[in-house]
């Protein structure tokens, strides 16, 4: 857990789990999850995560949720109605809100959001994802104050995501003090180094700051990409960027990278290792870790070459897309000519049955795909 750059222990991701808690209050439903003005429910059985989505217009969903945790805890976690046992344990009580948007047309006419002024349109011009904003903060301090109240032994870990990406502005909904966030951003690490993204991650990461009275956000979820094969490769050595630039505001909780899906991950096993070094010293030299790495896997001068393609493929990604505009990678064809001529090089200094060579194709099958 450590390496992969989680807390110990884990908490503060997905959870409740929405299909349990619904098994196990079938008389609760339209106090779990949502009703639009409209009369649209937020009820999906038979859906993984989608199609969900808690009432956290509601405090009547809170107090469900605190009496099934204290439910957990009394009975040595044999009572669990919501999944708990992945996100809860000795230190941490865990929300997170499920993989489902509300868009302002959703919410915005509910009887409590328009008496409290909950929904800002101001909110949204700072960004596009704070329409919910106020309804999070409120829920969040009903929840935190409620958890300092009847679970004193435990904080509360949030999932800060979606709907609930952005801090409140209000002062009404500042967050006690027995609240940890694990703040999730798509733009880390992959825009860290564009000049205007990095500074609304800043500002992302200081309004949280404010929010919770000046402490220090306690985790970091940072993702991979999903579909460019570069960028899988690539980004999760642009992570150590992401503590330089948020500073004092991150916590000690860790940095999670979100690999989305780790089924090729030992093709990039170096760029996993770097970004396990990271953990523990954001300061170390990357490109100087992964260089010791490839000479000493594939000897003086393939390693040489093999480095060479490291090296000029993670700059042209640079510029692409960690430093500009780019969603995924744009690369000159010729740098992919001249990349193919290092990868066929390097494997001309190697012995055919070598464990150098067994080594290299595991590094080199990656490529001809992305190419």
């Amino acid at each position: 857990l450590m390496r992969a750059g989680q807390s110990i222990p884990s908490a503060g991701s997905h959870s409740p789990t929405p299909q349990l808690m619904a098994e196990a209050h079938p008389d609760k439903l339209k106090t779990l999850f949502y009703t639009s003005p409209h009369g649209k429910f937020w009820y999906s059985p038979g859906a993984a995560s989608t199609g969900w989505f808690f009432d956290v217009i509601n405090f009547g969903f809170a107090d469900i949720l605190v009496d099934d945790w204290k439910a957990f805890y009394a009975s040595k976690g044999k009572d669990d109605r919501g999944g708990f046992a992945a996100q809860c344990n000795d230190r941490y009580v865990t929300f997170g809100n499920c993989d489902t948007f509300l868009d302002a047309q959703d919410f915005a006419a509910d009887p409590v959001v328009k008496e409290l002024g909950l929904f800002n349109p101001d909110d949204l011009k700072r960004d596009r994802d704070a329409a919910m904003c106020n309804v999070y903060g409120r829920f969040f301090q009903y929840l935190g104050n409620k958890v300092k109240a009847e679970l004193p032994d435990k904080k509360l870990a949030l999932l800060i995501y979606y709907g609930s990406k952005c801090a409140s502005l209000d002062p009404r909904w500042k967050l006690p003090d027995n609240v940890e966030l694990f703040v999730c951003d798509f733009r880390l690490p992959s825009k860290i180094l564009n000049p205007k993204e990095r500074r609304g991650i800043e500002r992302l990461f200081d309004e949280w700051y404010e929010a919770c009275g000046g402490r220090p956000i306690w985790k970091a979820w940072l993702y991979g990409s999903r579909n460019d094969p570069f960028g899988r490769a690539l980004l999760p050595e642009f992570a150590a960027e992401v503590p330089k630039a948020l500073g004092s505001k991150l916590g000690r909780g860790g940095l999670f990278y979100d690999h989305i899906g780790s089924e090729e991950l030992w093709h990039f096993f170096y760029s996993a290792y770097a970004l396990w070094k990271i953990q523990w010293n954001p300061q170390v030299d990357v490109d100087a870790v992964i260089e010791t790495m490839f000479t000493d896997l594939y000897g003086t001068e393939a390693g040489a070459w093999i480095c060479r393609f490291h090296r000029e493929l993670k700059e042209a990604y640079r510029k692409s897309v960690v430093a500009g505009t780019d969603i995924d990678a744009r690369l000159p064809v010729g740098l992919l000519a001249d990349l193919e001529g290092y990868l066929a090089k390097a494997k001309a200094c190697l012995q055919p049955d070598s464990v150098e060579m067994k080594r290299f194709k595991l590094f080199a099958d990656w490529w001809p795909k992305a190419f």
